[in-house]
């Protein structure tokens, strides 16, 4: 659904003032677009009605981000994502994506997730994959 949301509103990004910088950086000293923003303000939104992950970690995020009510508490996995990957590629009209990796977590049902949730090997992985 998140990715549904962000393919609709990219085809009519420039009518609704989602382009151009914001003046920020993301966590790896990136300067952020709106863009940056907004995908990963809708795929969070998705991702927390969803209830399946108890948090993610995202590039246009400084901190973990983790869910709050029973059925994220209560949720198996934690999604690591890049909402908009190639994000300055809209301005030349080529192809932007959602890159995503999931794992299982490794903290017990309604105890914190922590970071250790997140920084497990590649063979732990449960699924990847990108949208286009």
């Amino acid at each position: 659904m998140g990715a549904k949301i962000i393919h609709r509103n990219i085809n009519k990004a420039g009518l609704v003032d989602i382009l151009g910088t914001n003046g920020v950086s993301n966590i790896q000293g990136e300067v952020q677009i709106k863009l940056d923003l907004y995908t990963n303000e809708k795929l969070k939104a998705a991702l927390k009605a969803r209830g399946e992950e108890a948090s993610i970690a995202s590039e246009e995020e400084d901190q973990i981000v983790i869910f709050d009510g029973e059925r994220a508490e209560n949720a198996k996995y934690v999604l690591l994502m890049d909402p908009l990957d190639s994000s300055f590629n809209i301005d030349v009209n080529v192809s932007v994506s959602t890159i995503f990796s999931i794992y299982r977590r490794i903290t017990s049902a309604y105890s914190p997730v922590t970071e250790d949730d997140f920084l497990q090997p590649g063979s732990a992985q449960v699924a990847a994959g990108y949208v286009v």
